[in-house]
């Protein structure tokens, strides 16, 4: 499959920036609001040359796995360009998965160079036999007892400007970088992403999201800011924790946004709701955005209207579903969302999540936990009908890093040699083509009597005044799965009273009137990631008393 127009000629995204450098030189391209440190993209460019030849004289070269554990940053950046100038593979690990997941994604990828901060190194003296091919390890920081090099130090003395210590030409659909799921609903997978997949991505970023000249990004989403930086895209990077983003101050968020004249944000469902309540007591508008991007999990139309209510009026709210393997795949703008999507949602169907984006194909297919071997148009399902979303395209990654098992029960070969990814989700697609989710294939509640979709049934119970959320989980006993639904409310509340008024709410329903098991809690808890989506296995793991 060719480049997309946009980007053609181009065979890597360090390259893009290169392109950037030369029309945008002396504007900036990374600002931290928290320590007043700004970088233009001719600084950042020089930073990248620096690290590149240095990279090459301790011995990082084409195809070398090489974790990256960086706050976001200038230096973060930088060393990731540098990385992929030379050819060498960028790993990304996600540290609030936990150390024990970090040590299994880390044992998995046996990569041979480590660039981290003091705190990372410490991970390898606790887990040593997760990095024993590791023979260059580079200090960003403060560096102790461990040796090594120091990132402040690289290239400053042997530099020689160097982009690639390997003569064989980059081939477009080779792995770039391997980022790593933050395994909340199982093991840390490494998805592959190809230069392919990189140069689509940010294709689609300047073309449907107008990231271009002039735009500024507040960037809560780290990602986003190699992006932004191949883009000529200013990025702002406000002060907090990348993550727990849930725990985000919207005083600062709103400072750096107001401050600094960004014109778009990505912000998790979590940080839309810390923004919303923290700007509608105070009355503040976020007067400069012109697009905001939100996913990581459904989003609700209450929570659409209260964005709105902060914004300008020509301002557009994006709501996209993704996931690592493929980002994004579907998106639409709040205005264009179906009129009946409350009702809808209300009676069981779901969370519209918008149309496919270009370039990415789209089916449901039957719902089964088994490898499916070969293609074939039987396992389509007709429009309307619940199952499993899969999907293929430029954006779409085709396989974990020595995964073989996953791999064969996540993708779907086809006779021309492509591969539909199985997304793990369930969902139907209306008469319009809306793609609407309705929950985890593996968080549905199997019963005696029916299959239940977590978000699907959870809409009809939300409905409540005085619920908050709702999360469906199955409490198995003996050979019968019992469903049981978590409950948070808005306050101190007669629990008895919503008891029986939830249950009137599911009894209107078929697939709902046998849920008639109840537990209350104070605070769900929530994915590593983007704080947004609830952590259902856990859930789970607390039911005991339920026979």
């Amino acid at each position: 499959m060719g480049a997309p127009s946009h980007i053609t000629g181009y065979r890597h995204i360090a390259e893009l920036l290169s392109r950037t450098v030369d029309l945008y030189g002396p504007r900036m391209a990374i600002i931290i609001p928290e320590s007043n440190k700004s970088v233009t993209f001719a600084q950042l460019q020089s930073l990248i040359n620096r690290y590149s030849s240095g990279l090459i004289d301790l011995g990082i070269k084409k195809g070398m796995k090489t974790i990256i554990m960086l706050r976001p940053g200038p230096e973060f950046l930088a060393v990731v360009f540098a990385l992929l100038r030379i050819g060498a593979v960028p790993v990304m690990i996600d540290p609030a998965m936990g150390t024990r997941k970090m040590a299994v994604a880390l044992n998995c990828v046996k990569a041979e160079a480590f660039i981290g901060i003091s705190r990372a190194h410490l991970l390898r003296l606790f887990y040593p036999s997760c990095f024993k091919e590791v023979k260059i390890k580079i200090t960003h920081g403060r560096r102790w007892f461990w040796g090594g090099e120091k990132l402040r130090d690289v290239g400053k003395v042997k530099g020689r400007l160097q982009t690639n210590n390997d003569d064989r030409p980059f081939v477009y659909n080779e792995t770039a970088a391997i980022f790593f799921t933050s395994g909340s609903t199982g093991v840390p997978k490494g998805v592959e992403y190809t230069h392919r997949m990189f140069l689509a991505q940010i294709d689609l970023m300047s073309s449907h999201y107008q990231f271009g000249k002039g735009a500024k990004d507040l960037t809560t989403f780290p990602l986003f800011s190699l992006f932004d930086a191949a883009l000529g895209v200013t990025s702002v990077l406000p002060s907090m924790d990348f993550s727990h983003p849930g725990s985000a101050d919207p005083k600062k968020i709103i400072d750096a946004v107001s401050r600094y004249g960004t014109t778009h944000m990505f912000a998790s469902p979590a940080i839309l709701r810390i923004l919303t309540g923290y700007a509608g007591k105070i009355g503040d508008r976020l007067k400069t955005l012109r697009i905001v991007i939100t996913g990581g999990a459904p989003v609700d139309i209450p929570l659409l209207r209260n964005v709105g209510n902060i914004l300008p009026t020509e301002a557009r709210i994006h709501v996209t579903y993704g996931a690592t393997e493929a980002l994004p795949m579907t998106d639409v703008i709040a205005s264009d969302i179906p009129q009946d999507q409350e009702e809808v949602t209300s009676k069981g169907g779901g969370i519209c999540v918008g149309r496919p984006l270009p370039g990415v194909d789209m089916k449901i297919i039957r719902i089964t936990d088994t490898a499916i071997d070969q293609w074939n148009d039987d396992l389509e399902l007709p429009m309307g009908e619940t199952g499993e979303i899969i999907v293929k395209g430029r954006l779409v990654s085709e396989s974990y890093f020595k995964m073989p098992k996953i791999n064969s029960l996540s993708k779907i070969p086809c006779h021309n040699g492509s591969r539909w990814h199985r997304t793990g989700d369930m969902g139907w697609i209306d008469n319009y083509g809306f793609l609407w989710i309705c929950g985890r294939k593996s968080q549905r509640v199997i019963t005696n009597e029916t299959t239940l979709f977590t978000v699907a049934c959870e809409g009809i119970f939300n409905r409540h005044p005085m619920v908050a959320r709702t999360a469906l989980v199955g409490a198995n006993r003996g050979e019968r799965t019992i469903p049981v639904l978590y409950v948070e409310t808005k306050g101190r509340t007669d629990k008895k009273k919503i008891i029986a008024e939830l249950m009137e709410l599911g009894d209107v329903h078929e697939h709902t009137k046998n849920i008639n098991k109840f537990e209350f809690i104070k605070r769900f808890p929530m994915d590593v990631r983007h704080n947004s989506k609830i952590n259902r296995e856990k859930l789970a793991s607390r039911l005991k008393r339920f026979k």
